[in-house]
């Protein structure tokens, strides 16, 4: 859960030092490596939520093969992001790098893909996690069951950290 926020940090960090500090002769080689590295990322997190969902939907089938075929729509247009940009010297410092988008519409495509994906899968957990642990206070108000709704206070302590596990990705 952890570790892939260190690899996010660690993308920024690398992304940032290379467009905005150092002197680089040639963009298009770096620009490629550090797309590279954010495709890995974007699509390695994603397959963590894959196996994430595969885990709690292992009786459903059907369920587990929509969301394969979701994780292939997020792995293939995140290639999309080798065409959209490419790396040019800035105008403001010519020594630096930085992006110059060609496309911007389909910029949007994998970024759009990701959103819902993550969204589908947080849903879906949270629903099967609450199924599973049905919470019996219906004579509460609706702001109480709410508060234990969003806080998953009557999930088993592993649930509850993988139900706020997901919760944390979305902050």
């Amino acid at each position: 859960g952890k570790t892939w926020l260190f690899y996010v940090r660690i993308y920024a960090i690398t992304y940032s030092t290379t467009y905005l500090g150092l002197n680089i002769k040639d963009c298009p080689p770096v620009h490629f490596s550090i797309v590279t590295f954010l495709v890995i990322e974007l699509d390695s997190v994603a397959l963590l939520f894959l196996l994430r969902v595969r885990a709690i939907f292992h009786d459903v089938p059907r369920i587990q093969v929509f969301f394969t075929f979701l994780w292939v729509l997020v792995f293939g247009s995140s290639v999309l992001h080798f065409f959209v940009t490419h790396g040019v010297h800035s105008l403001v410092e010519p020594k630096t790098c930085t992006q110059e988008l060609t496309e911007s519409f389909y910029s949007i495509v994998p970024i759009g893909i990701l959103l819902v994906f993550d969204t589908i899968v947080y849903i879906a957990i949270s629903y099967r996690l609450f199924q599973t642990f049905l919470f019996n206070e219906k004579d509460e108000p609706v702001f109480q069951r709410t508060r234990i709704l969003l806080n998953g206070i009557t999930l088993p302590t592993f649930s509850r950290s993988l139900f706020r596990d997901g919760q944390l990705y979305y902050l």
